[in-house]
């Protein structure tokens, strides 16, 4: 049946006085269609509950969560704080989350077996952030800002791993201990939490380094042994997260 319509299709678009040109048109598109393979990319969500990061932990309503790069479309928190953004590939995605009176957060997801991208992370407030306090250093701006979590199999904060990106570029790894305050002059993790600061907006790779253990991307892009990549935007906060056992 399929043969006779296309050779009919054939026949009508040769002859002049052919019928329905309409019809014909139509024939040839739906024959055309049967051909085509099935292109459809299967997607997952991410989901989550924003906080701040003050004494209080509030959750934080209102925040816009958009993907990355195209911006939209995006969702707004709940009450409780609590957002799911739908439509994001299951092979890696990005989002950023924004609200008004703190640090504009990038998220970056390796890519997902088919599970949604579960995150709760927590904004910082432009004024008031004690570890930009203590490191006694300002940031720039018209610069990026690169945050790295790294804990243990076991979910606790790591101490004595050292962090790298490449290309080198403004100031950092700069590490902190549990006291936070007064800065400390440490060479490898003290508290698990380490930032890059005063970084020109491109795309860079952050590698962990742990003795005796491997470094896995919770955050970013897998990009090889102990290593992710990254993009980091001006005036916004890229956040990487590494696991070490």
């Amino acid at each position: 049946m399929r043969t006779q319509m296309l050779c009919f299709a054939f026949v009508c678009l040769m002859a002049s006085g052919c019928g329905d040109n309409t019809m014909t048109a139509a024939t040839l598109d739906l024959a055309q269609a049967a051909a085509l393979p099935d292109l459809t990319v299967p997607t997952t969500s991410a989901q989550g509950v924003i906080t701040d990061d003050g004494a209080t932990i509030a959750p934080l309503m209102g925040a816009m969560v958009c993907p990355y790069p195209s911006h939209t479309p995006c969702v707004s928190t709940d009450a409780t704080g609590m957002f799911n953004l739908s439509g994001l590939p299951l092979s890696g995605a990005a989002f950023t989350i924004e609200k008004a009176g703190f640090y504009t957060g990038l998220w970056t997801f390796p890519p997902s077996t088919g599970a949604p991208y579960a995150i709760s992370p927590q904004l910082v407030a432009t004024s008031g952030d004690r570890y930009l306090t203590a490191s006694g250093k300002t940031q720039d701006s018209s610069k990026g800002f690169i945050t790295v979590f790294v804990h243990d199999g076991n979910g606790a904060q790591l101490t004595g791993a050292t962090l790298a990106l490449s290309p080198s570029a403004g100031d950092g790894p700069i590490y902190f201990d549990a006291t936070v305050t007064p800065p400390k002059v440490l060479t490898s993790t003290g508290h698990g939490f380490i930032f890059f600061m005063n970084v020109p907006a491109a795309s860079y790779t952050v590698t962990a380094t742990a003795a005796g253990k491997t470094c896995n991307s919770t955050l970013g892009v897998l990009s090889g042994a102990n290593a992710a990549t990254v993009p980091v935007v001006a005036g916004d906060r890229t956040a990487i997260g590494f696991v070490c056992q």
